[in-house]
């Protein structure tokens, strides 16, 4: 029974392994990706003019792609300020 369990994790870590190849050779022509943020309007909006940043930043969750691996996107939120700084 022990010799099977250990067949069976042996036979799993392979599928995972194979998995991940055929993904990265799946892959290789995505020339896009899409990243939704929902309730983006909601979290662009600071709840009072007090507590408004004037730079926010989101991540992706991480991802593959074109055979890299843990990819992760950034996008910058800068508003501008009141009254205005220099180069604004």
């Amino acid at each position: 029974r022990a010799d099977a369990e250990r067949r069976l994790e042996d036979l799993d870590q392979r599928a995972e392994k194979l998995h991940d190849a055929v993904a990265e050779v799946e892959n290789l022509p995505t020339r896009r990706v899409d990243w939704v943020i929902r309730n983006v309007s909601k979290r662009i909006r600071p709840p009072s003019a007090s507590k408004a940043c004037l730079h926010t930043s989101w991540f992706s969750p991480k991802f593959d792609m074109a055979g890299a691996h843990g990819l992760q996107l950034e996008l910058q939120f800068y508003r501008d300020s009141d009254p205005p700084v220099e180069g604004q």
